[in-house]
């Protein structure tokens, strides 16, 4: 739908509108109930004629309109494989997928002015954030461990008297959880900052304050 939109206000048509979509969604949910799901050789051989028929498409377009963006004919591909995930027990993630695409392609042009506001500092700022939540937190161990584990804090708490029985039985450090906690407040802040860049400040402050709250 949201392709067909862009279609339509643009006054040019393309690879696919609503109803080809649809079609290629249906198609993939189709061959992946009649297959059993994607190591089914029906569901490759489908994948294979989207690819294709998407890669004509982007060829015929760039020689007739000279456009080289690709969004239209990778979506899709990506229609094609979310409709096969709803027969595999997949659905929700499909729905969400679906969603998250949607309001990618939707918002497109207002990403693109985000995109042109950030500077050096703002961009390694995002990256050092990527790597907090998307790197180092999945190494951490999703467990509880006790001060007696955790080396040299076991001495340093015995040293004021504490017992190491007692320590021991006190499994209140889950570093994946601690971690978690300092993603949600730089997240937080994080999102706020880029709020006051996108809206102005009064309407920024209000809405982060709302979600943080």
């Amino acid at each position: 739908m949201q392709r067909e939109f862009t279609q339509q206000h643009h006054h040019f048509t393309r690879f696919a509108g609503l109803r080809t979509f649809i079609l290629i969604t249906f198609f993939g949910t189709m061959l992946g109930f009649l297959g059993g799901g994607f190591n089914s050789f029906l569901v490759f051989i489908g994948l294979g004629g989207i690819v294709l028929l998407a890669s004509l498409s982007y060829v015929l377009t760039f020689l007739r309109f000279k456009i080289t963006t690709i969004i239209t004919e990778v979506t899709s591909i990506i229609s094609f494989i979310l409709g096969v995930m709803c027969t595999t027990g997949y659905e929700k993630f499909a729905i969400i997928f679906g969603i998250l695409i949607t309001a990618f392609l939707a918002f497109k042009e207002k990403l693109h002015g985000i995109v042109k506001k950030l500077d050096r500092k703002e961009l390694f700022g995002m990256i050092k954030f990527a790597i907090i939540s998307l790197v180092i937190l999945p190494l951490l161990p999703n467990k509880n461990f006790s001060p007696m584990e955790i080396p040299g804090l076991g001495e340093i708490l015995g040293n004021f008297g504490l017992k190491g029985e007692f320590l021991s039985q006190l499994n209140i450090f889950n570093f994946y959880n601690i971690w978690l906690m300092v993603i949600l407040v730089a997240g937080l802040s994080f999102f706020g900052y880029f709020l006051v860049k996108i809206l102005d400040s009064k309407k920024s402050q209000g809405l982060t304050g709302f979600i943080g709250g």
